[in-house]
């Protein structure tokens, strides 16, 4: 309301000066400072949805669950908030999502360590001599047989870490090679996307 007034004393003034006619020169210059309130108050929109994202994003991204948990519940809140347009609210889906994947390829790499530093602390097996009597060569075989497949199965692990890590850097990167599994929805989801 302040601002018809405003727009009004400015007209009377210039109606004054030019010879036009006061409601003329008040209604152009009501339209003037109600567009630039509107385009204030949209950029002070787009400057608070800005800051809530990148204060959400960075809690989301932290490595202390209660702050991740805080930031994704952050973003969805974002998302389904006023100002979100609908560009900006699959803007922030996309977000969630390549969050939600970042996390996963995380735990994933963590799994792959963690089992890696298992395999190595596994003590290795110890196959006696072979006696001679019949039972200690026979003891002698199925421990040697045993030992072949625990080195088997220790080097399938090995192989089968890697290419668990390799998965959850993919994740973490959003990208797929051949060298490990992504699924479909992460090669939708790039960094550059974003």
């Amino acid at each position: 309301m302040a601002t018809f007034w405003i727009a009004i004393a400015t007209a009377a003034v210039t109606a004054v000066i030019s010879g036009i006619p006061p409601s003329v020169i008040a209604l152009i210059k009501h339209r003037q400072l109600v567009e630039s309130e509107r385009q204030r108050d949209e950029l002070t929109r787009d400057n608070e949805f800005h800051q809530r994202k990148e204060s959400a994003l960075t809690r989301a991204l932290s490595t202390d669950p209660t702050q991740r948990d805080i930031g994704l519940a952050g973003l969805v809140e974002l998302r389904d908030s006023p100002l979100s347009t609908p560009k900006r609210a699959a803007h922030i889906q996309t977000l969630i999502d390549r969050i939600n994947l970042t996390l996963l390829g995380r735990t994933l790499v963590e799994v792959a360590e963690w089992t890696a530093i298992q395999n190595e602390t596994r003590p290795s097996q110890v196959v006696p001599s072979p006696g001679n009597d019949p039972y200690s060569r026979a003891l002698h075989g199925m421990m040697t047989a045993h030992h072949q497949r625990d080195q088997e199965l220790t080097s399938k692990i090995k192989e089968s870490n890697e290419q668990l890590r390799k998965m959850g850097l993919n994740m973490i990167n959003g990208i797929s090679t051949g060298d490990g599994f992504v699924p479909d929805a992460v090669k939708g989801l790039r960094p550059r996307d974003h």
